[in-house]
């Protein structure tokens, strides 16, 4: 078993509060589910992504690790959703976005949204079962396919490479927990 960096767990323990809460707000597993809730929550997703995704391009530029997420982004698989779907977003701002002007804030940020990844996995199965949604319809939450678990240590082995002191941490951790808190007022809006 892979040896989880220590900022992992950190940021897993900070941010269990606001994770829990996001989950609450998912509203895939309930039973009036349908194909019509689907295009609104991916117009939410879209709402955060778009905004979060473009702030986030400048920063991977300037900390010099763009190359590492620059096949990572999110946006063009909902837009491709929401395509497959004949749906169109209805396109609110995004004030609140994280801060995310340093690398450690971006590695607090990258963790909330890689780690949603992960999840996805489980709503992807769970979409195309209830609601028979086909592969092009689910790409967001399908995350990277069969590559989501490698992705996903790829990632770790990333963060693990990152020489953090405890302002880092918190740094991290603030920058995620901020991460979170946008995604969650996309959600409930």
């Amino acid at each position: 078993m892979e040896h989880k960096p220590a900022v992992m767990m950190t940021l897993k323990e900070s941010t269990m509060d606001l994770h829990k809460e996001i989950e609450q707000y998912m509203p895939v597993f309930r039973s009036d589910f349908d194909v019509s809730k689907y295009q609104d929550l991916l117009g939410k997703m879209y709402n955060f992504y778009s905004a979060f995704e473009n702030n986030l391009k400048s920063s991977l530029d300037s900390q010099g690790v763009s190359e590492f997420y620059q096949d990572r982004f999110k946006t063009p698989r909902i837009e491709a959703d929401l395509q497959s779907l004949d749906a169109k977003p209805l396109v609110k701002p995004v004030t609140d976005l994280p801060s995310i002007d340093s690398l450690p804030a971006i590695a607090g940020a990258l963790y909330v949204i890689e780690g949603s990844s992960l999840g996805g996995q489980v709503i992807s199965k769970h979409l195309h079962e209830n609601l028979k949604l086909e592969p092009e319809q689910i790409r967001f939450f399908g995350g990277y396919g069969p590559q989501t678990g490698k992705r996903w240590q790829e990632f770790q082995k990333w963060m693990g490479t990152l020489d953090f002191n405890e302002e880092d941490t918190q740094v991290a951790v603030a920058s995620a927990r901020d991460t979170f808190r946008s995604m969650l007022n996309c959600l409930k809006n």
